[in-house]
């Protein structure tokens, strides 16, 4: 699910909701980050109800969240190209 803004309690909520609706006789299992609105009592009690298994993810693993791999690799280039630009900046032109 694409948002063009930050989801709330009530999104995570009406997904599930969705969710059941679309699978209605499936055996339903979840994987959420920790994030609060996926752990508080309500949605966890809205999944209870529908028969959804939340699964959530270790409360910081890097490795099982594939945008802190995009990150790393981002943040990398992103240095690389800035010290590229310091260099470049700092090396004195020879004037002939």
């Amino acid at each position: 699910m694409i948002k063009d803004y930050s989801f709330n309690r009530l999104d995570v909520v009406r997904f599930m909701q969705d969710l059941r609706a679309k699978y209605p006789t499936r055996r339903i299992a979840v994987l959420l980050d920790n994030a609060s609105i996926n752990t508080c009592r309500d949605t966890a009690n809205v999944m209870k109800d529908l028969g959804i298994k939340p699964i959530y993810n270790l409360t910081y693993y890097p490795d099982g969240n594939c945008i802190e791999k995009w990150f790393s690799v981002l943040k990398n280039e992103f240095r690389k190209r800035m010290l590229k630009i310091a260099i470049n900046a700092q090396t004195p032109s020879i004037d002939t």
